[in-house]
């Protein structure tokens, strides 16, 4: 076997230019095409040639996806219907009723903050599940419902209690939602029957009035029932004591009036200014024994007076604890929309809060029953003082009845009796005053929520909606159509595009040529001689193209040896290699097209000319040259084919005998280009790049990937061949594609001339 040295010279890259890298040109579609800012970027360009692409997969999923939606709006329809009955509820000053005046007042400012508060409030006691519970347990309306009935059934399969499955779905049905900047708060439901959805709200917003109205009127219906109670007893009285007065008043007349008045003197009228006093003491003895009467029943019932609200309200202990409650409520509340109701410092606010507000239970507890006893004893003392002072009285009234005797006696007795009842019919006159006011306040009870607005009955479906059916199942079909295809692009690694070759690095676009089934005029005629048997085609205009843009990559001058590659077989170098060299040489250069593709040689074949001697010959001795080069039908394009395939290609055109051939080729002819085997397969193609003045790759659309044409760029920059520049082969001009008006476009002009 015969080694031949690696003694032929490696053509270096021309000045300015290092490792294979291009000169730069303007960034165009064709021409020099700098690297991508980012790998995922997509212009608009990019993105409207992605949906042209898969407009029919677009338009199919639309149809598709807004079909299922109107199926899904009339299975939704007659399966699940709903509708939707709302209420408005206004938000009312909170109030305070003077028990002693009847007046009812606002019980603070109601500025914005202190709105928004009661909103809030009143929200969440509307949407409570004990006010729900309550409602579902108790109101006949509500359990008359068909909505409630439903749920029977279903208890009887899932063993599940009737008022659980009812509170669940009112739970998740019943909505409250304040409206910001008013005093209104929306309350809506949504049942399968309008007249449920509507009983259902009225019926939940009706017990919480009731319930606020019972709780504000319990307190005053206590009064009211205790100052009855006081009316009836001073009535009772008085009628007694008038009875008296008639059978004393009686028994003084039978001596006559001037007889009786005869005998009263100077002890008389002390005697009778004393019992004038000592009524007065009984009067104040029995209205203090009436208070703490009234007073300890009131507290028996469960009620407190307004003196023990006003003792409470004024302790400090609970004054300073309600204020850490209120501040400690404010801030949980402004924490629990800004980090959630579920933060760590949320849960500790919480905790701090319940702590301060059992301790201001307690407090309370402690200052009212302090407060109860102290009004209970202050009257016993009041009571037991009116008692010392009769008993005081009563016993010097005694000493002077039993000096003045019968007479007198009877007379004090009368003036007693008539003092008793002047003083209780001023009672029971107090009485029915305070009777008469309590029941004006019981029937004017003001509530801190009221009706603004009583829901209709709706006529209107709320679910299902066909304006948000349809709209929603054709977007969703819209994005998954869109997320399929831009997926497919991301993932398609195939060179198409300008785009695809800067995502490469920055490399020179050459061209790009069109599918030959696209053109029409190329219909019959060989590929490799499309040029000069078709010129006015497409086709021949790309290669043209690819021409003079190869001029203006790389000075021709100087790039006289040019070999054309590709990253795998069939990307249609052989193609481009013989379309470069039939311009060139129309263009009145002398061109050798020689055919280094040992392992398939090709060129023989579509020149029809023999390859018993060839490029193979021409390595062993540069003297047969003159005899391997066959002449073609292209004026000045002379061919050189392989000839006999030998044994070591890789060898020999590492040898000296390669330089002499290219020394002695560039003397006869202006350019030699070399159609040679893939760069990546075969080793032929990696000896002769760098031993070239350029290397021209081409690439296949939607075949070679950009990881191939990645691969070729490195390994010439490995090997510091010159890259000229890429030719992407057999692009399409179906939707999407970059030819399809580009064909029509180009033969509508050249008809038009």
């Amino acid at each position: 076997m015969t080694t031949l040295p690696s003694t032929s010279s490696i053509r270096l890259p021309r000045p300015g230019n290092t490792g294979g890298q291009v000169l730069s040109m303007p960034s165009t579609q064709l021409g020099y095409v700098a690297p991508a800012s980012s790998g995922n970027s997509m212009t608009p360009a990019d993105i409207w040639r992605v949906v042209r692409s898969n407009w029919l997969l677009i338009i199919v999923s639309v149809v598709v996806f807004t079909s299922i939606g109107a199926g899904m709006f009339y299975w939704a329809k007659a399966t699940d219907p709903r509708y939707t009955a709302t209420g408005l509820v206004q938000v009312n000053k909170p109030t305070r009723t003077n028990p002693t005046t009847g007046n009812v007042t606002a019980a603070g400012d109601m500025n914005e903050f202190n709105l928004a508060i009661e909103q809030k409030t009143q929200s969440r006691i509307l949407g409570s599940d004990d006010l729900l519970s309550w409602v579902i347990a108790n109101d006949a309306s509500v359990r008359g419902t068909q909505w409630f009935k439903n749920f029977e059934a279903e208890s009887q399969s899932t063993k599940t209690p009737v008022s659980r499955l009812a509170k669940d779905d009112l739970a998740a049905n019943f909505r409250i939602s304040p409206i910001i900047d008013s005093k209104l708060i929306v309350a809506s439901m949504q049942a399968a029957i309008p007249k449920d959805a509507r009983d259902i709200v009225e019926a939940v917003v009706n017990a919480h009035i009731d319930r606020q109205r019972k709780d504000s009127g319990d307190r005053t219906g206590a009064e009211l029932e205790a100052a009855k109670q006081w009316r009836a007893r001073y009535t009772k009285l008085m009628r007694d004591t008038k009875e008296k007065m008639n059978d004393l008043n009686a028994r003084l007349s039978t001596g006559g009036a001037a007889n009786t008045m005869g005998r009263l003197n100077i002890k008389e009228m002390e005697v009778s200014a004393m019992v004038g006093q000592l009524a007065q003491s009984r009067l104040l003895a029995s209205k203090a024994a009436g208070e703490l009467d009234a007073l300890q029943q009131q507290i028996q019932a469960g009620g407190d007076p307004f003196q023990v609200e006003m003792i409470v309200k004024n302790d400090p202990p609970v004054a300073r604890l309600k204020a850490v409650v209120d501040e400690m409520d404010l801030q949980l509340e402004a924490l629990e929309q800004t980090t959630g109701s579920k933060s760590r410092m949320v849960e500790d606010i919480r905790l701090r809060r319940d702590l301060a507000r059992s301790k201001l239970e307690k407090a309370d507890a402690s200052a009212r029953g302090s407060a109860r006893m102290q009004l209970i004893e202050s009257a016993k003392s009041e009571l037991s003082a009116r008692k010392s002072e009769v008993d005081s009285l009563e016993a010097r009234v005694d000493i002077l009845k039993s000096d003045l005797g019968e007479l007198g006696t009877q007379i004090a007795d009368f003036q007693s009796l008539k003092d008793e009842y002047d003083g209780y019919r001023e009672l029971e006159r107090e009485t029915f005053e305070r009777v008469a006011l309590l029941e004006n306040l019981v029937r004017q009870q003001v509530t801190s929520v009221a009706w603004a607005s009583t829901p209709i009955l709706p006529d209107q479906l709320s679910y299902p909606k066909w304006s948000s059916f349809i709209p929603t199942a054709a977007m969703l079909g819209l994005a998954l159509s869109l997320g399929i295809a831009f997926l497919r692009e991301m993932m398609d690694s195939t060179v198409r595009s300008p785009r695809d070759i800067s995502r490469v690095g920055p490399m020179n676009l050459l061209g790009m040529i069109a599918r030959d089934s696209d053109d029409p005029q190329v219909a019959g005629v060989p590929l490799h001689m499309v040029i000069s048997q078709a010129p006015h085609s497409m086709l021949a205009e790309q290669f043209r193209q690819v021409r003079t843009r190869l001029q203006h990559a790389a000075s021709l001058d100087t790039t006289r040896t040019i070999v054309v590659t590709s990253a795998a077989p069939g990307d249609g170098k052989t193609t481009v290699a013989t379309n470069l060299a039939a311009g060139l040489a129309l263009n009145g250069r002398r061109i050798l097209l020689v055919d280094a593709n040992f392992r398939r040689p090709d060129l023989h074949k579509l020149f029809s000319v023999s390859n018993d001697v060839g490029f193979s010959n021409v390595l062993e001795s540069v003297a047969n040259l003159e005899s391997a080069v066959k002449l073609t039908p292209i004026p000045n394009l002379e061919l050189l084919t392989t000839g006999q395939k030998p044994g070591n290609p890789t060898e020999l055109i590492e040898g000296q005998v390669f330089g002499d051939f290219i020394d002695r080729a560039l003397e006869e002819y202006d350019h030699v280009i070399f159609d040679t085997g893939p760069l990546l397969i075969v080793s032929e193609a990696v000896a002769l790049a760098p031993r070239v003045d350029g290397v021209i790759t081409v690439v296949r659309a939607k075949k070679n990937t950009r990881g191939m044409l990645g691969r070729v760029r490195d390994s010439l920059k490995q090997i510091r061949a010159e890259n000229l520049g890429v030719v992407i082969n057999g692009v399409q001009t179906q939707a999407g594609g970059y030819y399809a008006r580009n064909i029509k476009t180009y033969y509508d002009y050249q008809d038009a001339t």
